[in-house]
Formats: C-alpha cells, sequence, structure tokens
C-alpha cells in the first residue's frame, strides 16, 4: 500500500490516475523551477495553523443521534509565488491534520493545493498557462454536506484538477493577430461515485490589431474532446465531443458605446435524452456595450441557440462608498467545468482588488462542494447580484443569486437560489470582527433541500507573524427529500504563524 501522511495513493493508481499525474506533475515542475530563467521575484512563506474546534454534532446526524466532539488541527502550509515580467506564478499548499478527541479512528490528514502559472516561453510569441488543484468535496447533494472537512462523512473525496494549456500568440500583419492553442485537462477523483475524465482542445482565431475606422473583428475555432474513465459505480458517460466556429463584429457607434454581433455553427455530441433538442445548429446574438461614466458599465445581449432565446447582462457600478453588480449568463455546463472553474473563483475586495491572505500575501481562492449529482450536460440559467456599502471602518455586502439547470440526459430539472449577509467591523489596525447570515434553497423533482448558516469570527493580530481568530458558526439542514435534516453548532480557537 502506497501512502503520504495518511493520503492513500492507491484508489488513484488503481484507477488510471498515472497519465493524470504525469500532466499534474509536468505542469507543477515548470511552476517550480526558477532554472528556467525567468527573471522574477520570488516569495516563499512557510506557515502552520493550530486550531481547537468543539463541535456538539461530528457526525451531521439527526438531534437523536448527534455525537459532539473536539477536534485538535496542526496545519503546516507553504507558498510560493514569483512575479516578473514574464512569469507569473502561485503555488500554495496545505497539510490538513485532524485529530479527534472522542474516536481517534477518524483521525485524517487532508492535502490541499492552488497553484496557477503564466509564463512566457517565447517573446511577443510562445506562452504557457497552467493550474492545479487538490480539495476535498461531497460529490452528492443527497449526501451530509459540511462547511470544511471537520464533519464525519461518508460522501466526501478528494478532487484534483489539473490544466496545462501552451499557446502562440502573435501579430501576423499590421492589422491581424494571430492565436492557436493547444489546452489538456483533467479532473480526477479519489473514490468511486464518479468517472475521472479528460479533455483535449485545439482552438485557432484571427482577429484584427486595430480598427478599420469604427470597426473590429474577429474568426475562431475550437474543437474538445472529453474522454471518461467509465470505472464510476454508479455511472457510464459516453465521450464528449464538441466543435464550435464563430464570427464575432464590433462597431464603435461613440465615444461611450459600442455595438457587437455574433454568429457562429456549434456541434455537440453528448448523452441527452430522447425529447432533448438536438445540440447543433447555427447562432447568433446582437449586444452592446455602454460605459456611461467612469463608474458604470453595461453589456447586455440577446441571441438565439439550439435551445431557445438566450441572454446575457453584465452591470456594474462602483462609486467611492457603495458599489453593485448585476450579472445573468445561459450556457452548457457540467460537473467536470465546475471543477475546473474553481480555481477562477479568486476572492475580490469591495473596490475590485484582488483578496490577499495576510499570511501568506497570496490571493485567496474560495473553494466549494460542487453539488451535483451526475456529470451529464446541462444547460445553465444563471442571474447573480451583489451589492457591497463601505463605511470609515465598516464593510456591509449583500449577494443573491438563483440558477436554473436542466439536465440533457434524465430531463431533471434542479433549482437553487441563495442569498447571504455580511457584515465587517476593523476595530483597530490589529483587530476585526466578521458577522455572516446566509440562507441556500435547491429545488428537485424529490424534494427541497434548505441550509441555513450564522456565524460571526474575531480576528486580532498578536505579532507581526502571529495572528490568532475566533469562530462561532451554526448550521441548519432541512430538507423534504434527502432525509439529511441536521443541525450543527461549531466552537473555534486557532492561532496561526509564519516565517
Amino acid at each position: 500500500m502506497l501512502v503520504v501522511g495518511e493520503f492513500n495513493l492507491n484508489p488513484w493508481l488503481s484507477r488510471g490516475f498515472r497519465l493524470n499525474t504525469k500532466i499534474g506533475s509536468l505542469g507543477l515542475a515548470i511552476m517550480l523551477m526558477p532554472s528556467l530563467g525567468f527573471a522574477a521575484q520570488w516569495r516563499l512563506t512557510p506557515s502552520i495553523e493550530l486550531v481547537e474546534t468543539y463541535t456538539d454534532n461530528v457526525t451531521l446526524s439527526s438531534d437523536a443521534n448527534s455525537e459532539s466532539d473536539l477536534i485538535s488541527q496542526i496545519n503546516p502550509a507553504l507558498s510560493l509565488t514569483g512575479k516578473g515580467r514574464e512569469l507569473e506564478l502561485a503555488f500554495d499548499y496545505r497539510m490538513q491534520n485532524l485529530f479527534y478527541l472522542g474516536d481517534s479512528d477518524r483521525n485524517n490528514t487532508n492535502h490541499q493545493l492552488n497553484a496557477g502559472l503564466k509564463a512566457t516561453l517565447a517573446p511577443d510569441w510562445l506562452f504557457l498557462d497552467a493550474s492545479s488543484t487538490l480539495s476535498q468535496q461531497v460529490l452528492s447533494p443527497d449526501d451530509n454536506v459540511s462547511l470544511g472537512n471537520i464533519g464525519v462523512v461518508s460522501g466526501r473525496e478528494d478532487v484534483l484538477t489539473t490544466r496545462v494549456s501552451p499557446y502562440i500568440q502573435t501579430r501576423v500583419t499590421q492589422w491581424t493577430v494571430a492565436d492557436l492553442r493547444y489546452s489538456q485537462d483533467s479532473v480526477s477523483y479519489s473514490g468511486e461515485m464518479a468517472e475521472d475524465s479528460t479533455s483535449e482542445q485545439v482552438s485557432a482565431s484571427l482577429q484584427s490589431a486595430k480598427s478599420f475606422g469604427s470597426w473590429t473583428w474577429g474568426v475562431r475555432y475550437t474543437e474538445q474532446t472529453i474522454d471518461y474513465s467509465e470505472l464510476s459505480v454508479t455511472q457510464n458517460r459516453e465521450d464528449v465531443k464538441r466543435r464550435d466556429t464563430v464570427l464575432d463584429l464590433g462597431y464603435q457607434l461613440s465615444p461611450r458605446i459600442r455595438l457587437t454581433g455574433q454568429t457562429g455553427y456549434e456541434d455537440n455530441e453528448y448523452q441527452l435524452s430522447a425529447d432533448a433538442e438536438t445540440p447543433e445548429g447555427e447562432y447568433w446574438s446582437l449586444g452592446t456595450v455602454w460605459t456611461p461614466s467612469s463608474q458604470t458599465s453595461i453589456t447586455a445581449s440577446g441571441g438565439r441557440r439550439f435551445f431557445g432565446r438566450t441572454w446575457a447582462l453584465d452591470w456594474s457600478h462602483q462609486a467611492r462608498r457603495h458599489g453593485w453588480q448585476l450579472a445573468y449568463n445561459e450556457d452548457l455546463s457540467s460537473r467536470r467545468e465546475l471543477q475546473l472553474e474553481q480555481f477562477t473563483f479568486i476572492r475580490v475586495n469591495p473596490d475590485g482588488t484582488i483578496y490577499t491572505d495576510p499570511i501568506t500575501l497570496s490571493p485567496v481562492i474560495s473553494q466549494r462542494d460542487i453539488l451535483v449529482a451526475t456529470d451529464e450536460v446541462f444547460i445553465e440559467r444563471r442571474a447573480s447580484f451583489h451589492w457591497t456599502m463601505r463605511h470609515r471602518k465598516s464593510t456591509s455586502t449583500f449577494q443573491v443569486n438563483r440558477s436554473r439547470r436542466e439536465f440533457q440526459e434524465t430531463s431533471v430539472t434542479e433549482i437553487t437560489s441563495g442569498v447571504d449577509l455580511g457584515w465587517n467591523l476593523q476595530i483597530s489596525r490589529s483587530e476585526e470582527f466578521s458577522a455572516n447570515l446566509g440562507r441556500q434553497n435547491t429545488e428537485r423533482e424529490i424534494g427541497d433541500d434548505r441550509y441555513t448558516i450564522a456565524g460571526v469570527s474575531y480576528e486580532k493580530q498578536l505579532g507581526k507573524s502571529v495572528n490568532s481568530t475566533f469562530e462561532m458558526r451554526n448550521v441548519r439542514r432541512n430538507g423534504s427529500g434527502a432525509g439529511n435534516d441536521y443541525v450543527e453548532n461549531q466552537l473555534s480557537a486557532g492561532i496561526t504563524m509564519h516565517w
């Protein structure tokens, strides 16, 4: 048995993980080799986190079967960043070690990774993008879902994603820029409740380097193949193929108004029900980009694809003390696509700047469970609204979202909606208090599923290299179908040191 810490590698190897390891190793080797000649500023920050957590329901059971426990964590971490003219690297690794006072058989080690690379391999024409994530997630919405990894649940698996994309981008003529890109990515699971998959994608595009008067143009072709491992015990997926040819046009009507148009042909091959629309055909859209001021931007479009009328909106406004964004989009997606997008969920401050960890000074990336029961393709229609109000020492936030997913094989429709209220108070230069209240509801044919989360936290910087945190949290799950109702209260205290 091959074990690293308490991380058993045999399930990965037995499920064809060797290929994915090669892909991940290639990307990570490139990330970790400054000897390639990149002139960059490097920063290496080791740290360790010590946390004590009390929970009154460690197994997330009903009230009659709830069980309390005290959990200790010793979590060493390492952050490596590099930034230069030809290189941008962020590599964050954390080893989470959990020790349960009530039952030592539950002790566990989780390995967590977020890594990304943007590099120039040859000036002005050859570039490389790469990324990798490793996290723990509950995959099925029918299982008990906990915040973080403290809850002892059966449906949690390690999820590894990798992506490597070399590409050529160069000016062909004074008026034309060419882009030729190859991408390979993979999504792998440590268990057998979901299928591993590998994707290869080739895309080529030509676009105007300068506008012809008020006009701009671009033409692009993309072809992608997704291969599934067929090793899941619950489902057997056929391979997916996608081809897309599109022409983009733009016209600058005025200094603040730009008109856009798009027409193309898509050909998608994936498993679908007998009454589903054939996923191919011509499509088009017309839109506008309006910037009435430096603080406000509106992008809106409407068109048609094989599944009907489509709409898109991105309306944002940023002022000195407040800001908001309203967005709507419709597109094809799947569980593997959501997993690969994890890396892009970088937390952003209310003023639009990227939120950095005060310990490692690296961008903080939000990990979340992708609660999608199958790997089938679905049409997602998603709307969201985010509002922020800033005062001298406090920040208030309000978020609401709604997503409708129409699964193309089972014809199941799932609607998720959520609302979140947050308040942050900067007590002093070294003290910060936060409060949060959120609710998420999922409507499915087998019944509704509702989560309510309330929490407060207090953070104090004890020194230049030491932070302390205290948190209280209440989580409630109520549903009419899954039968996994529970209430959990948590109390945590932690200290983080870095060098």
